[in-house]
């Protein structure tokens, strides 16, 4: 709030985020375009991390220990302004899971705000709780939620390339699953993941439903 309050043109602003080991985790990143969603496809950001502060691109594995202007945030702890929301409006609810802070960072933008990091307050985040018991719907809501988002606020060609890719190297994934050990529920995300991006509609209407899909 302090960081609100000395910052009139932040928007949004996120604190440093420690994981149950006590280790501080990059909880900022690059917005989703079509470079980003190939970068991330072929695994590269686990070697070379794509973030972006201050308007610059860099690969970064831990925080810094100063403010920075970051382009989005990591959903697990934001604190935006309540004026903001009421200007852009809430989260899209089509996002079931994941992009759903990516969109609202970018709508943000977009209203003429800024993003911060602030390392001077922190959270300490217990990631993956549940992730055991809901791993092949939070993988398949990974790849439908960046397919929805690539689809609201990039070209529709971006969007159809990313999805063929993903759909390439989800499909290389679940063939190597086979052969070396592997969980059955990443497995499974795999497979759903498939199905969602090659029956639009699917992840809606078999995994979440009740849920309006995007419109074609």
């Amino acid at each position: 709030m302090d960081f609100l309050d000395d910052y009139d043109d932040a928007g949004c602003v996120g604190p440093c985020v420690i994981d149950e080991k006590g280790h501080k985790i990059l909880s900022y990143f690059m917005f989703t375009g079509l470079f980003t969603s190939l970068w991330s496809a072929m695994e590269l950001q686990r070697l070379f991390p794509l973030n972006r502060t201050n308007g610059k691109r860099e690969f970064r594995w831990k925080p810094p220990n100063y403010s920075v202007e970051v382009d989005r945030l990591l959903g697990a702890a934001i604190m935006i302004r309540r004026k903001v929301l009421d200007q852009i409006g809430r989260f899209d609810e089509r996002f079931f899971l994941y992009s759903e802070e990516e969109d609202i960072c970018l709508r943000l933008r977009h209203a003429g705000w800024n993003i911060y990091y602030d390392p001077s307050s922190y959270v300490i985040h217990q990631g993956g709780t549940c992730k055991q018991q809901a791993l092949p719907l939070m993988i398949a809501a990974a790849n439908w939620s960046r397919y929805i988002y690539l689809r609201k606020h990039k070209n529709r060609i971006s969007a159809e390339i990313s999805r063929l890719v993903w759909i390439i190297l989800l499909s290389l994934r679940l063939f190597i699953s086979f052969l070396l050990p592997a969980s059955r529920r990443k497995r499974y995300g795999y497979i759903w993941s498939l199905k969602s991006l090659l029956k639009p509609g699917y992840f809606d209407r078999v995994l979440r439903p009740g849920c309006s899909g995007i419109e074609n």
